[in-house]
């Protein structure tokens, strides 16, 4: 392998970690969205089972 061929092979593997460390960030903010609007849901239900123990719900 000559030395273009190994600096276009390691830029090629640079590129491709990029691109999979973008997509990683990506799908950890998506985690992250995710983990936010269950905790707000979880705080809703926790609520409402408090308005239904102090009998405020039907």
């Amino acid at each position: 392998m000559n030395n273009m061929t190994i600096k276009q092979q390691a830029s090629g593997e640079q590129a491709q970690t990029i691109a999979l460390l973008q997509a990683l960030l990506e799908t950890q903010r998506k985690l992250a969205e995710a983990n936010r609007e269950h905790l707000a849901l979880l705080q809703r239900v926790r609520g409402l089972e408090r308005l239904l123990q102090e009998g405020e719900v039907a």
